[in-house]
């Protein structure tokens, strides 16, 4: 006699974990093809910045060296050892 005790099939659950796990890694991977694909398009359809705007974001932000070189040492007035070490080494 059931007595409202209710029975939990091990399998069926697993089986819906499993599930949603699928669903969870096949969205995240179209996500990131998607997004890669748009920004790769963007990236080639466009023109790029003009080096008095790449001058004038650097003096603004002062950003660690990496990928700045020739902006930094062309046109805004880098100086070897101005910045941090520890925030050029890396």
């Amino acid at each position: 006699m059931d007595r409202g005790v209710h029975r939990v099939d091990v399998a069926a659950v697993g089986a819906l974990f499993r599930e949603q796990s699928v669903v969870f890694a096949k969205s995240t991977m179209i996500t990131t093809v998607a997004t890669t694909a748009v920004w790769l398009i963007a990236t080639l359809l466009t023109q790029p910045e003009s080096d008095e705007r790449l001058v004038k974001f650097y003096r603004r932000v002062q950003p660690t060296i990496h990928g700045w070189k020739r902006i930094a040492a062309t046109r805004a007035g880098y100086r070897a050892g101005s910045r941090l070490l520890a925030a050029n080494a890396f």
